[in-house]
């Protein structure tokens, strides 16, 4: 899957292949985890919610304290973060601290990352915008996150 494909077609898997990860690192990381956003809500048209609503982290976790987590998923040498994406979680930063879960499937590796660090680093990137619907995103390069292996064996406990 690619962030080029239409809508229609990123909706069939939207956000699950992190969500899964997320999942699971989670319970190696003994954090409770509890669902808190919308998960592919069978609605025929999604883009007239509101943004704030549409844009609600995926998890309300708690580890050390209370947070929330939206959950991104990468496949190459770049995250796509839409501008939108960012806008709506510095609100929700604003009401509980926002962490960012990455999962790279490409390299079978996470990163969990501090909303304002992700912030930080997407100004500094180029904005550019996906040819299907114009939206536009930071361009991440993800060299720019510390990563964490999540190989089978390190997921099994080996």
């Amino acid at each position: 899957m690619t962030s080029s494909q239409p809508y229609s077609e990123r909706k069939k898997v939207m956000g699950e292949p992190a969500e899964s990860a997320f999942t699971e690192w989670a319970e190696t990381k003994k954090m409770n985890i509890v669902r808190y956003g919308l998960n592919q809500p069978p609605f025929k048209r999604f883009n007239d919610i509101p943004l704030f609503i549409r844009g609600t982290p995926d998890y309300l976790v708690e580890g050390k304290s209370k947070v929330l987590v939206e959950c991104k998923g990468t496949g190459g040498r770049v995250l796509k973060l839409k501008k939108e994406s960012l806008l709506v979680l510095e609100h929700w930063h604003d009401i509980l601290p926002v962490w960012v879960f990455l999962f790279d499937s490409g390299n079978n590796r996470v990163s969990f990352t501090n909303f304002r660090k992700i912030e930080a680093i997407a100004l500094q990137c180029p904005v550019k915008a996906f040819a299907n619907d114009r939206k536009e995103y930071y361009e991440i390069p993800v060299r720019m996150f510390e990563w964490e292996d999540f190989s089978e064996r390190k997921l099994n406990g080996y």
